[in-house]
């Protein structure tokens, strides 16, 4: 698996999105459907330009989310940073939330970030946002969290 430290070296944020591909396979990000690496990269070039969408960049993380309902967000996050960054680096992306008035994100992480949630759980549980955590049978984890208020950096 390709990991970049982020306090080393700042990957671009076309690149990120590749790697992480190439590192989890294309079924992580698109589970439910039957696609090549190009046909994948190409769904999600597309996904990025759409309205709703909101791409940010973290350290090197990407965040790909769409708004649903009022104060609702679910994307996908593609991470090629290490662990310890990764908590940094959402909690970069909980304040874009806040910042944006959004009030729930939920989105899939893998299993190899799992250290890293209970980390960030940690964190967060001196605040008034809140994350959940289920684990599926592919190992991969659905992260649900209620953003709160209260600053988280």
């Amino acid at each position: 698996m390709q990991m970049v430290d982020s306090n080393q070296k700042l990957v671009e944020g076309p690149s990120i999105i590749p790697m992480a591909m190439s590192n989890l396979g294309v079924e992580h990000f698109y589970p439910k459907k039957e696609l090549s690496f190009q046909q994948a990269m190409i769904a999600t070039a597309r996904e990025t330009t759409l309205d709703k969408a909101d791409t940010v960049q973290a350290g090197n993380t990407i965040f790909l989310s769409h708004k649903k309902d009022k104060g609702k967000m679910a994307g996908r996050i593609f991470n090629v940073d290490t662990p310890k960054n990764f908590v940094v680096n959402m909690l970069e992306y909980i304040s874009h939330l806040q910042k944006k008035k959004i009030t729930n994100y939920k989105a899939y992480v893998e299993e190899a970030l799992f250290q890293a949630l209970r980390e960030l759980d940690s964190i967060l549980e001196k605040t008034d946002t809140d994350i959940r955590i289920n684990r599926f049978k592919g190992g991969e984890y659905l992260m649900d969290i209620t953003v709160g208020k209260e600053k988280v950096r």
